[in-house]
C-alpha cells in the first residue's frame, strides 16, 4: 500500500513540476507586463520545463532494465504533460500563432522521445531475458513488457 502512495505522490509531484502552472495567474504583482505577454511567458515556461523532462529521457541508452523502466514512466508523464497543455491552448483558442505552434512541436518531441523510451525499454528486457542477467532484475516488468507489444501491435494493425 505504501509503495503505490509513494508512486502516486511520485507522479503527481512530476506533474506539477511539468506544468508549472501555466495557464494559472502568476503570484506576483503586476509588472508592467500586458495579460497577454503574462500568459505567453507562462507557456514558454512550461514548454521549457516540458523539454526538460524529456531531454532526461533521451539522453543516452540506459544500462539496467529499472533505469528503463524509469526513463519510460518520465517519457510517459512528460507526453501526458504535453498532450494535457496542448488540449487546453486549444480548448482556451490560446495561445494562437508561434506559441501554439512551440506546444504543437512540444508534443510531437515528447511523443518521439516516449517512442525511443519505449524501444530502451523493450531491448534492455530483451537483452536482460538472452543475456541471462538474474531474473529478479527484470521479472517485474515483463507484464508491462508485453502489455506494450500488444499495445504497439494493435497500433500497427490499425493503421
Amino acid at each position: 500500500m505504501t509503495r503505490s502512495l509513494r508512486l502516486i505522490a511520485a507522479i503527481l509531484t512530476v506533474t506539477h513540476l511539468t506544468l508549472g502552472g501555466a495557464f494559472a495567474p502568476p503570484a506576483h504583482s503586476d509588472t508592467g507586463l500586458s495579460s497577454t505577454k503574462r500568459a505567453t511567458s507562462s507557456i514558454s515556461n512550461q514548454a521549457s520545463q516540458i523539454d526538460r523532462g524529456t531531454a532526461i529521457a533521451t539522453d543516452s541508452r540506459p544500462v539496467s532494465v529499472s533505469d528503463a523502466h524509469t526513463r519510460l514512466t518520465e517519457a510517459e508523464l512528460n507526453f501526458e504533460a504535453s498532450r494535457k497543455a496542448l488540449r487546453k491552448a486549444r480548448q482556451r483558442r490560446y495561445p494562437r500563432g508561434q506559441a501554439l505552434e512551440d506546444l504543437r512541436q512540444r508534443a510531437r518531441h515528447a511523443a518521439a522521445a516516449l517512442d525511443q523510451a519505449e524501444d530502451d525499454f523493450l531491448l534492455q528486457i530483451h537483452d536482460a531475458q538472452r543475456q541471462g542477467e538474474p531474473a529478479e532484475e527484470w521479472v517485474a516488468f515483463l507484464d508491462q513488457a508485453e502489455e506494450l507489444e500488444n499495445t504497439r501491435r494493435s497500433r500497427t494493425q490499425s493503421d
